[in-house]
Formats: C-alpha cells, structure tokens, sequence
C-alpha cells in the first residue's frame, strides 16, 4: 500500500464529493480506501460521462454540475476531491473550482487533490507525457481547454493560497503490468487516430500530423513510460 493509500486508511470521509468525477475512478478509490464514509456523490460537465456513470456505478449519486458553480450548499460535504482535472483548467477557472470545493467542505473537512505530474526523472522520450501534450495542443486547436501536465512545485503553488493544513503529500508512481501498458497503448494510439483524422478536416496541419504519427511509431518501437501522480490531502 503506498502511503497516500495509508493515509486514506486511518481517515473518516464522510460524505464525499468528487468534482470533474469522469466515470467515478476516484470516488471508488476514496470509497475502498478510506476507514469509512458516509456517502459519495460526483459530480461533471460532461453529460455523456454521467450518464455512463449512472448506468455502471449504483453505489454513489451523480450529477451533471459546472464545477465553476458547485451547486450545493456552503459547507455541504466532508470531504472534496478532484482528480487529473487541474490541466484541464485555464488560470482564472483552476481558481474559482478550487475556490470552489474549499466553500462546500465542513470545517476540518478533507480536501483531496490527484493529478499527474512531470518530473525532471520521468522525463523520457517515450514518455506519456509527449503523447499527452500533443493531445492537448490540438484540442486547445478544437477550441477545448486542456494544457499541459504540471509540476510537483506548480500543483504545489496552486494548492497553497487555500490555507489548508497538509496530511499528506507526495508524488506516487504506480507500476504498471504488461497487459496494462498494452491496454493503454492500444487506447493512446485510437485518441491520435482520431485526432489526426480531426487535424486533416481542419486542413493545414501537416506538422501537427506529423508529430502524431511520429509518437505512434516511437510508442510502437520502443513501448511507454508512465509519469508520476501528485497526491495531495488537507484540512481545511
């Protein structure tokens, strides 16, 4: 168990609000990992994830919410989590979201924050962090916020001006099985078919196409490494 997960285990969560949930991966995790809680619910913009959610997950309640205007009560939940969302945030949305899960968490509540990081030893040229940037350099292309990953310091400098009294921090690599890296390739290598089939109906984007394709035959030739997970918890 790594010593995120550690912490987790000696901890009460409470009634638990997950923001950006997705398909819920982090609610799940706090949910199996914490001593006990009360309940989970998530909430995300993105009505298709919901609805997916819905369908697969019965144990908690989710909600299609703008995480800009969380709409629940001040001090609603006591525990406020967000996962690998932070990068897909510009400046002044990263801060009212994060403003905005302090407002709904109960005094001495728990504020949790996962996000991948890069760091200076993960920085190779099969990395997934490469594949990652491309792919948010062309969505920034399609109109859609998603920037690149940050640093451990970065997520730290973000974090701060909340004034929350830290339990725990870390970075966290998790190691990964040969069928997972092969699932994950599989799944890198349709996201740039897919975006390169976007770049080629925009029109005049031959370099971008081009740094695709070169990623997939890296990623073929010598497979992938994976970067490291910022994990933070806090009171607030």
């Amino acid at each position: 168990m790594n010593s995120f997960d550690e912490n987790l285990s000696t901890l009460d969560g409470g009634k638990i609000l997950d923001v950006a949930t997705g398909f819920g991966d982090l609610l799940e995790h706090l949910a199996d990992n914490f001593k006990s809680y009360e309940s989970g619910t998530g909430i995300d913009i993105a009505v298709e994830k919901i609805t997916e959610t819905i369908k697969n997950n019965k144990k908690h309640t989710f909600h299609v919410m703008n995480a800009n205007k969380i709409e629940f009560e001040d001090e609603s939940f006591d525990t406020v989590s967000i996962s690998n969302s932070l990068h897909h945030l510009n400046d002044t949305d990263r801060v009212t979201v994060l403003s905005e899960m302090k407002r709904v968490l109960t005094p001495n509540g728990l504020l949790i924050i996962s996000e991948i990081s890069q760091s200076v030893d993960s920085l190779k040229e099969n990395s997934h962090r490469h594949a990652h940037h491309w792919w948010s350099e062309v969505q920034r292309l399609q109109g859609i916020d998603h920037f690149e990953t940050f640093t451990y310091e970065e997520i730290s400098s973000f974090i701060e001006p909340l004034t929350l009294r830290t339990i725990h921090v870390s970075e966290i690599f998790k190691p990964v099985t040969e069928e997972e890296t092969k699932e994950s390739l599989a799944s890198i290598f349709n996201t740039i078919d897919d975006l390169i089939a976007d770049l080629k109906e925009l029109g005049n984007q031959d370099e971008l196409i081009l740094r695709g394709q070169n990623l997939k035959k890296l990623y073929e030739k010598q497979s992938i490494s994976f970067e490291k997970t910022y994990k933070f918890i806090g009171r607030k």
